[in-house]
C-alpha cells in the first residue's frame, strides 16, 4: 500500500490539557501567581509538543499489510484482515481506522491499541456484499504516536486493489446444491426419465384401457391388426429461458440490498441444476426494453457465462414493458421450451399488462411465473400497527398497516388469476426462493413440455 496523505494533529491527550489550561484561566483570575503559574503550564504544555514533534513517528516504523477478498457474492460474507508489525525500536501507541466504502456493509473499525517493538496485531472486519460490481477499499487510516501521545502522526494508506462483488453463491455452496438436486433425482422424489407422457418417440405397446385415443398409432395397429399405442419419453436436452425483470419494481432494497441482486442468486441455481441435467439455459433481462439476451447453450461452464452478463447489468430506473419483452423473445427463439419468469409487481392495476403477455408466453411455451416478493409488508401485516418504526403516531401506523395489508390482498388476487391461466405461480421473498424454485423446476421438467 502506498501512502496518499500525511497529517500532523495534536492527540486526544493534547486537546484535554489545552482544554485544562482554557478552563483554568476562565476560572481563576489571572493576576500575580496565578498568572505565573498559567504561562508557566503553556510553556511547559508547549516545550513538551516541540520534544514530541523532534521524536516523532514515521510511518517506516510500521509494516502495515491488508488482506481482503478479491471475490465477494451479494448478501455473502467475507472478511478483511489488517496485519500492523512494528519494525522499530520503541513502543507505539497506534490508531486504526477503517471506513467501508459503498458496497460494502459491516461495521466500521475505530481500534486504539500499543505495539511493542517487533510485535504484530492483526485486525479483523467482518463485511458483507450489498451490490453487484467493482468495490474500492477506502484508504486506511494510522494514527502513530510516542509515549508522550501529544502529537498524532496520521497516514492514509490507498489500497491497490478492489474487490470484486458478484450475483449468486460461492463455488462450494453450489457444488452442494448440485449434489442435493443429484440426491432427490437418485432416490426417486424427482425422476428425470419417465416413460408415457414427454415428446420423444420411445417404443410401441399394445392398447390398454385409460390411454388416450391420440397416442394410439393406427399405421401400426393396422399392420398388426391390434391396437398399438406409441410410448414417448421425456425429450432430452431441452431449452429453459430465464427471463429476469430489472425494471423499477425490482430497485427496491430488501435488508439493504436491492431486489433484483437477490433474484440472481435463486436465477442461478436454477440455472445450475438444470445445466447438470444436460439442459441449454438462455437468459433475457429486459426493463423497459430487452437488456441482455443469450440464446440457449449448455455444459456448466455456461453458467460462468450467465454469472458474468448479469454482474455486468447496469441498473435502471425504467418502468417495465412485458410487452416488448415477450416480443423481442418471440422473435429470438421460437422453439417450444421452458420459460421462468422472475418479476414482481404491487396491486393489481401493475398487473394488468401482465396477463396478455403472459397468456400469449403460455401458448408456446411451458411458463412458470415467480414473483419476487418484499418481506416488509409480510411484517407490517405481522406484527401490525404496535410494530411500526411510525407507531408513535397512531394514524400514520394505522394507515400503513391497513395500505400493506391491502396490497397483499391485491397480489393474492393477481397470482390466482395468473394460475387460472394454467401458469404455476410462486411467491417468495428472495432469500427462501431458491429451495422451492428449484423443487417446482424438477416437477415440471419430469412433466415435460406437454
Amino acid at each position: 500500500m502506498k501512502t496518499s496523505a500525511r497529517r500532523l494533529a495534536p492527540s486526544r491527550r493534547c486537546i484535554r490539557w489545552g482544554l485544562a489550561a482554557l478552563g483554568l484561566s476562565l476560572l481563576v483570575p489571572l493576576t500575580g501567581f496565578a498568572t505565573l503559574l498559567w504561562l508557566s503550564a503553556l510553556a511547559a504544555l508547549g516545550a513538551l509538543l516541540v520534544v514530541d514533534w523532534f521524536t516523532g513517528v514515521a510511518i517506516e516504523e510500521v509494516e502495515v499489510s491488508r488482506e481482503f477478498p478479491g471475490l465477494l457474492h451479494v448478501g455473502h460474507d467475507g472478511e478483511c484482515v489488517t496485519r500492523i508489525r512494528n519494525v522499530g525500536g520503541r513502543p507505539l501507541r497506534i490508531r486504526v481506522a477503517e471506513r467501508l466504502p459503498y458496497g460494502l456493509g459491516g461495521n466500521e473499525a475505530d481500534t486504539v491499541r500499543t505495539l511493542q517493538p517487533g510485535a504484530t496485531i492483526e485486525l479483523r472486519l467482518p463485511v458483507v456484499g450489498m451490490r453487484r460490481g467493482r468495490v474500492a477499499l477506502e484508504a486506511l487510516g494510522v494514527a502513530l504516536r510516542t509515549e508522550l501521545g501529544l502529537l498524532e502522526h496520521r497516514y492514509f494508506l490507498d489500497p491497490e486493489d478492489s474487490i470484486r462483488i458478484a450475483p449468486g453463491r460461492p463455488r462450494g455452496e453450489t457444488a452442494w446444491l448440485l449434489a442435493r438436486a443429484a440426491i432427490l433425482e437418485e432416490h426417486g422424489q424427482r425422476p428425470v426419465r419417465r416413460i408415457g407422457a414427454g415428446w420423444e418417440f420411445e417404443s410401441l405397446r399394445d392398447y390398454a384401457v385409460g390411454d388416450e385415443i391420440r397416442n394410439i398409432d393406427w399405421k401400426a395397429s393396422a399392420r398388426r391388426h391390434v391396437p398399438m399405442v406409441r410410448q414417448f419419453e421425456i425429450e432430452r436436452h431441452t431449452e429453459l429461458i430465464l427471463a429476469l425483470d430489472c425494471g423499477r419494481m425490482m430497485g427496491s432494497l430488501v435488508d439493504g440490498i436491492r431486489k433484483l441482486d437477490l433474484a440472481m442468486t435463486p436465477l442461478l441455481d436454477v440455472a445450475a441444476v438444470a445445466l447438470a441435467q444436460g439442459e441449454k439455459v438462455g437468459l433475457l433481462c429486459f426493463d423497459g426494453k430487452p437488456r441482455v439476451w443469450l440464446p440457449p447453450r449448455g455444459g456448466l461452464g455456461w453458467l460462468h457465462r450467465l454469472t458474468a452478463s448479469l454482474a455486468d447489468l447496469d441498473d435502471q430506473d425504467e418502468p417495465t414493458s412485458y410487452l416488448r419483452a415477450v416480443t423481442h423473445l418471440e422473435s429470438r427463439h421460437r422453439k417450444r421450451s421452458y420459460v421462468i419468469v422472475f418479476t414482481d409487481f404491487t396491486d393489481e392495476i401493475t398487473g394488468r399488462e401482465m396477463y396478455a403477455t403472459l397468456g400469449a408466453l403460455a401458448k408456446r411455451h411451458r411458463l412458470v411465473f415467480v414473483a419476487v416478493s418484499d418481506p416488509h409488508l409480510e411484517r407490517i401485516v405481522e406484527f401490525g400497527p404496535e410494530g411500526l418504526e411510525s407507531a408513535r403516531d397512531p394514524d400514520a401506523a394505522l394507515f400503513e398497516a391497513g395500505t400493506a395489508g391491502q396490497l397483499l390482498i391485491e397480489r393474492r388476487r393477481t397470482l390466482e388469476r395468473i394460475e387460472r391461466m394454467g401458469v404455476p405461480t410462486l411467491d417468495a421473498e428472495p432469500r427462501r426462493l431458491s429451495g422451492r424454485l428449484i423443487s417446482r423446476w424438477l416437477q415440471i421438467r419430469e412433466e415435460g413440455l406437454a
